[in-house]
């Protein structure tokens, strides 16, 4: 029997890496199932096999290791076999007749290297069954009495047996769903991983399963089955489930992992038609808000941060407010101008002075936080902060909760923070540290509008505003004819540094009478 090299990967980060780049060469990789993957190899040897699955199976069944190796009798020299680094020193003591060698698909890399790998694998997209998850026991409630009411089935991953199997495959024609929640299954796992191969096999085989799981268990789930799910997706992607509007109420924080897809689109195309110029920054956004938002449901990334560079009045601190406006309008915006803080005690002025010391004992972080209902954090001038605001910062990002002078602990999970700066690129990278920098999801310097783009927010601005004055006193004695708007659009703005100078330039002109 010939053979093979077995190529090994050493998490789900290199695994995606692998499957994508594959995809794009128009090749599936294939989990074992016995006989299924003997008909594969013989209708096309020229297939990729990855059996980690099947060793953890044989671990507990080696009975079956003679019809396991039967399976790839018709493999040749194009088959290629890879399996979990964890599991591959296993499988070459199991299949020693089967495999003369283990090699790395991704060789050792430098920290720089393994850095650059991590970003890329971050942002890749693929294409396979979709894994839905539910947050809590009310969001499951919901779902049940949607269900109930269309007449859907949903089951527990325990309760499918070959009498619903025969059910599910006579309704294929038909294309119903049944809705499968594995929350279960994956804790069994943990006690016994053989379940692993049999749970793959039923939910490869079976399209129609609609499967779903709590959200404390998507990082395991998609750890664990590889090959069956792309990324995880909020169950209100798939189904109209009602939101409960009370989670909308003044006591309720709006961040942007709590929004579904329609409003997550809504966002991101409001800032786009209000944010004026500063093309690379829009075009990147909507990746870098996606991608926190699918982090963050696996528990990966506590909060998005962003640091805007370049000269003042360009619309960075803009940018803060309409993000925040999208989210909840009628609310303030945390808001901290960290040029007041650069003294040695700045940090007790953010999150408050330790009890006994004179002065105020609550921060201005802190209180912020408290009366604001949007997951919005705008920190103006942050070059100017010291060292120790700096390191709060770096814990922030990473644990996304703080507690402040009154033991009162801040939960900013899902929030999106925003650093300004009128540093430009080559200062930002000399001033700002590397390990601050390293913790930063989207850097951009915004550039002072082009001509055209000055115009088309001049003409955006003078209506906005002529709106708003209409809805002032009749009293007052301004003049909105069509002509005398029409002139102040022409209101030639080609020397007006920034954004903050054209509107003052604009609303002289308005209220003036021009």
């Amino acid at each position: 029997m010939q053979r093979f090299t077995l190529y090994t990967y050493k998490n789900r980060d290199e695994f995606e890496s692998f499957y994508k780049k594959k995809e794009d060469d128009g090749y599936i990789i294939n989990p074992f199932i016995f006989q299924e993957t003997r008909d594969l190899l013989e209708e096309n040897p020229d297939s990729i096999i990855d059996v980690s699955n099947l060793v953890e199976y044989l671990i507990i069944h080696t009975a079956d290791l003679m019809p396991a190796i039967n399976n790839f009798i018709p493999a040749n020299e194009k088959t290629q076999f890879i399996i979990k680094e964890s599991l591959s020193e296993k499988a070459m003591d199991i299949f020693y007749l089967l495999f003369k060698e283990k090699v790395p698909l991704y060789p050792i890399r430098t920290d720089e290297e393994q850095e650059i790998f991590d970003l890329m694998t971050k942002t890749v997209p693929f294409k396979r069954i979709h894994l839905y998850s539910y947050k809590n026991s009310h969001e499951l409630e919901n779902l049940i009495q949607y269900l109930n009411d269309k007449e859907i089935p949903l089951v527990s991953f325990s309760q499918i047996n070959d009498i619903l199997l025969k059910e599910i495959k006579k309704s294929e024609k038909d294309e119903k769903h049944i809705f499968v929640d594995i929350t279960s299954l994956v804790s069994a796992i943990k006690d016994n991983s053989n379940l692993i191969y049999y749970a793959e096999k039923i939910m490869i085989e079976n399209p129609n399963f609609k499967v779903i799981t709590q959200i404390d268990q998507v990082k395991e789930t998609l750890e664990v089955f590889r090959l069956v799910f792309d990324n995880v997706h909020p169950i209100e992607d798939l189904i109209p489930i009602e939101t409960d509007e009370e989670e909308m109420l003044e006591d309720k924080t709006v961040k942007i992992v709590d929004l579904n897809k329609d409003k997550v689109n809504k966002l991101i195309e409001g800032i786009s038609n209000n944010l004026f110029g500063h093309k690379k920054f829009k075009d990147q956004l909507p990746n870098s808000i996606r991608n926190f938002i699918l982090l963050n449901r696996i528990k990966e990334k506590k909060v998005l941060s962003i640091f805007l560079l370049g000269d003042t009045g360009l619309g960075k601190s803009e940018f803060a407010s309409m993000l925040k406006n999208q989210l909840k309008p009628n609310t303030s915006l945390v808001k901290i101008n960290f040029g007041n803080y650069s003294s040695q005690d700045a940090l007790n002025s953010l999150i408050g002075s330790p009890r006994g010391y004179i002065g105020s004992e609550e921060g201005e972080l802190s209180s912020k936080i408290i009366k604001s209902r949007a997951g919005v954090i705008l920190c103006d001038e942050f070059e100017k902060a010291n060292k120790q605001i700096f390191n709060f910062f770096l814990e922030l990002l990473e644990d996304g909760v703080f507690t402040d002078s009154l033991s009162r602990e801040h939960d900013v999970d899902g929030y999106i923070i925003i650093f300004t700066s009128n540093l430009d690129k080559t200062q930002f990278y000399k001033e700002i540290p590397a390990e601050l920098q390293s913790r930063l999801d989207l850097v951009c310097e915004f550039s002072p509008l082009s001509d055209i783009e000055k115009k088309e927010f001049v003409d955006f601005f003078v209506d906005n505003f002529v709106d708003k004055v209409k809805k002032a006193e009749e009293s007052l004695a301004i003049d909105l004819s069509p002509q005398f708007i029409e002139k102040v659009k022409n209101t030639d703005v080609r020397d007006v540094g920034n954004i903050r100078d054209i509107k003052r330039v604009l609303i002289s002109k308005i209220i003036k009478g021009y």
